[in-house]
């Protein structure tokens, strides 16, 4: 059985020394094995606070699940709805020109489930909490210039893993990296676009597919978050976002977040970067 006060204690102490990888590895943990009891939800909600506020527009992946999160530990608390919210306008209006309209439909859908999600005693908190990044959304989609019916690619990435805790559905598994860029012609896109609601209303990757580029056909490289290519090569996540910030991994970002090619594990082996122990 898990220690709960010690995965609380973990919490406080990851905050007090600002590891905010062992603070996100910590809240995953409370967040899937911890009671919904008053303390427990407590402490979550203020870690997942604590987390989105400083991973901000610098890390949109993290800083989403934990807005979404936190607004789950207290679901009629209007406050967290409008963290959330105005987290979403804020990404949305940083990264409208990368978006196209599959990417607001996306948001816009999604929105709508956390509504439908929370009791119906709160509904219509959630409504005047997220009315504003509706109408941003609505706003944003009439300003395109050109009507994409492409992939929601942006939004597909960004929010798959709070689709996943809505949902909650192990049917769908969620493939922790997804992204593929066109080699020949720089056209970024995902693997595979399934319809996971009745109507077609929500759509992320959730099986792997060919990896042809929509617009040329050409092959793609499949790129990876930081965090996973750290599993990969089977080394600490802090050290590859240094790796990452100094130059020496390749990596570019995609509507904020940062994505590694896969080939930088075959650099690795092949020893064209310094050694873990030289970098670390």
């Amino acid at each position: 059985m898990a220690d709960y006060n010690k995965i609380l204690e973990n919490i406080k102490s990851s905050i007090i020394s600002n590891d905010y990888h062992a603070l996100s590895d910590s809240l995953d943990q409370a967040y899937n094995t911890c009671p919904r009891s008053g303390k427990y939800k407590s402490a979550i909600c203020f870690g997942y606070q604590h987390l989105a506020k400083q991973s901000g527009l610098d890390d949109p992946e993290e800083a989403v699940v934990a807005f979404d999160r936190a607004r789950q530990m207290y679901s009629n608390d209007r406050e967290l709805m409008s963290d959330e919210a105005d987290y979403f306008s804020s990404y949305i209006n940083t990264y409208n020109k990368e978006l196209n309209s599959s990417d607001l439909d996306l948001f816009n859908k999604t929105i709508e489930l956390i509504i439908s999600c929370t009791p119906k005693s709160a509904q219509l908190k959630a409504h005047k909490a997220f009315d504003s990044v509706l109408d941003n959304i609505h706003e944003k989609h009439s300003n395109l210039n050109i009507k994409s019916d492409g992939s929601p690619i942006i939004a597909q990435e960004l929010l798959k893993h709070i689709m996943h805790d809505l949902l909650d559905n192990s049917e769908y598994d969620i493939l922790s990296d997804t992204l593929f860029v066109c080699e020949k012609c720089d056209n970024p896109y995902v693997n595979r676009v399934n319809d996971i609601t009745t109507g077609g209303m929500l759509q992320f990757a959730c099986e792997k597919g060919d990896k042809y580029c929509p617009l040329c056909g050409n092959s793609g490289e499949n790129y990876v978050s930081s965090r996973s290519f750290a599993k990969i090569i089977d080394c600490a996540y802090e050290t590859v976002k240094k790796w990452v910030q100094s130059g020496k991994l390749k990596s570019y970002k995609f509507g904020g977040m940062r994505r590694i090619p896969v080939s930088e594990v075959e650099r690795i082996k092949h020893s064209e970067i310094p050694s873990f122990e030289e970098l670390s």
